[in-house]
């Protein structure tokens, strides 16, 4: 039997961290706001989130003239943001209850004395909204609704991630005759890397990863259908450490490489720009790929996904689920029922 909430250290450490926040809180309410029209965006969610909605907040950035902007992202993103010239304010969500308290308060007190007039939350709304002052909110992504209030405009994740942005822009500027470049312009590229093949092998859950045997399969094929190309695998943690290993134990050839937890984020994102190709499961390094331009095929678990990108550079591949296995290490019958003919279809449609 699971303990009551109020006894996890979780739920004590949120109380605390809110208690101590309170007179930001009080603050925050009692803020008369100006006349400038100033937006707080806030940018949250995992790495491959904040590449997506990178290409929305640069649209608002560059057209929205009615006040100042004001960009917040969690502390771990700065760097690459950084890369990509955006300024941004940071807040974070870190266990250490000290350094999330002593990071926040510097948050909420620059955003307050920003006086933002409309908040956009861009897959970002725990623990920050009942902080900032503000008339109104623009919100989307998986929030419950014990979280939403009467002054913010709720999108529900519900469409494909790239349409979503369209529906904040469009509420946000009061218009329809909006286009957003979704390309990423990433600076960094590594003629060393020209001739790489890249394949991601983890993602946010192993639902998205395929069985450890599928991905030797395609492995060998893309060896053989590319014989002067290198491969390296792709990823961090020790999950994925230990799937890579498992891959490099069942094939026994030297142009298969390892690089699980060798790069940095800017590092990992130049090696993906300068690359030949990149494949993968949906996770942060495919949407990098797909953004940055490259030849991306990705591998998706269920029918309808999210961030299923319909750009010219991206290849979708589902398999058709027939299969007897129910039960799997990784992945779903969508994944593990990916054929080499799949694979051999995409790459024509990618012309390669």
């Amino acid at each position: 039997m699971s303990r009551p909430k109020w006894l996890k250290s979780s739920f004590v450490k949120n109380k605390l961290y809110e208690l101590f926040l309170m007179d930001y809180y009080i603050k925050a309410k009692n803020i008369k706001k100006a006349d400038s029209n100033a937006i707080l965006i806030v940018l949250g969610g995992g790495l491959g989130d904040t590449l997506v909605h990178y290409p929305a907040v640069k649209y608002i950035i560059a057209h929205y003239t009615c006040g100042k902007v004001l960009v917040a992202t969690e502390d771990k993103w700065i760097s690459h943001y950084e890369v990509l010239n955006l300024k941004t304010v940071f807040y974070t969500y870190t266990n250490n209850l000290f350094k999330r308290l002593s990071i926040n308060r510097k948050f909420f007190k620059e955003v307050n004395r920003f006086k933002p007039q409309r908040v956009i939350y861009f897959h970002a709304y725990k623990q920050l909204h009942k902080f900032i002052g503000c008339e109104s909110a623009i919100a989307g992504g998986y929030i419950s609704k014990n979280e939403i209030d009467k002054k913010t405009r709720y999108f529900k994740q519900d469409k494909l991630v790239l349409d979503l942005m369209y529906e904040y822009l469009f509420e946000l500027f009061n218009r329809k005759n909006i286009v957003i470049d979704f390309s990423i312009h990433w600076p960094y590229r590594n003629k060393e890397y020209s001739n790489i093949i890249c394949f991601g092998v983890g993602a946010a859950g192993a639902h998205k990863m395929m069985e450890v045997e599928k991905s030797v399969e395609i492995i060998k094929y893309l060896s053989k259908h590319f014989p002067d190309k290198i491969i390296i695998l792709m990823g961090s943690g020790e999950r994925q450490e230990r799937y890579a290993n498992r891959i490099l134990e069942m094939i026994d050839n030297d142009s298969v490489k390892s690089t699980i937890n060798a790069f940095s984020i800017v590092e990992s994102f130049t090696v993906i720009n300068s690359c030949y190709i990149y494949f993968g499961p949906d996770s942060a390094l495919y949407n990098a790929a797909a953004l940055f331009g490259r030849p991306t095929v990705v591998f998706f678990p269920y029918e309808k996904q999210p961030f299923e990108h319909a750009l010219p550079n991206v290849a979708h591949v589902k398999g058709d689920g027939n299969i007897t296995h129910e039960k799997f290490e990784f992945g779903t019958k969508l994944l593990n029922s990916i054929t080499i003919e799949d694979i051999e279809n995409k790459l024509i449609e990618l012309k390669l």
